[in-house]
């Protein structure tokens, strides 16, 4: 008897995914999000007498992206990504820079598909790379850039208010490796700092021109 009624609840989740997928409106999305953003640059620049001495940036991080949603379950986006500068100050300056240019793929699950009252909600998982431009800058040495391919990965929330127009709850990160930890990381170091953002966004997406 539960056996049937396992199918049977499978059978309607499978009929109402089949029925919101086929009158579902693919198409181009553009959107924007700001919120917190963090660099991971380990544990701070040390000076000459062992005291480690970092100011944040102001935590103001954005992101701007467009992407295409093929199906209700999944879509392709790229996005850019600005975080906050971390400034190190000891025997010597040193200032760290880092932006990432993403691609990764979108899972979402429309909770319409579970309850109807959740029918303007949708959560979302998303993978893929990032390249990150990191920039450091020591006053008394020089300055390093480092361009590298890391892994991108992110969740979050969506509520649509029309077809078209949604704003979301996310968190967007990119694993880093090499954190700066002294001023010979800005001359014989390859330094990328692990990346994190929690924003808000509003998103429109573009149907009936295809």
């Amino acid at each position: 008897m539960k056996k049937i009624i396992y199918l049977l609840n499978a059978l309607v989740l499978i009929t109402a995914t089949s029925a919101y997928a086929m009158e579902y409106n693919p198409g181009p999305y553009l959107g924007g999000q700001v919120g917190w953003g963090r660099i991971d640059e380990g544990s701070g620049y040390k000076n000459s007498t062992g005291t480690t001495t970092t100011e944040l940036g102001t935590f103001t991080g954005w992101r701007a992206y467009v992407g295409y949603s093929f199906i209700p379950f999944f879509s392709i986006e790229s996005g850019y990504s600005y975080y906050p500068v971390n400034t190190y100050t000891g025997t010597s300056n040193i200032e760290v820079r880092t932006y990432t240019i993403d691609l990764v793929g979108k899972l979402i699950i429309p909770l319409k598909i579970i309850a109807k009252p959740l029918a303007r909600f949708s959560i979302y998982g998303k993978g893929g790379g990032a390249y990150v431009r990191t920039k450091i800058t020591n006053s008394t040495v020089n300055t390093k850039t480092n361009n590298t391919i890391r892994p991108a990965y992110g969740a979050g929330i969506i509520f649509s208010f029309t077809d078209n127009i949604a704003v979301d709850a996310s968190w967007t990160g990119v694993y880093g490796k090499n954190r700066v930890n002294s001023a010979s990381d800005v001359t014989g170091g390859d330094p990328t700092p692990t990346c994190n953002l929690f924003t808000l966004g509003l998103s429109y997406k573009i149907t009936g021109i295809f």
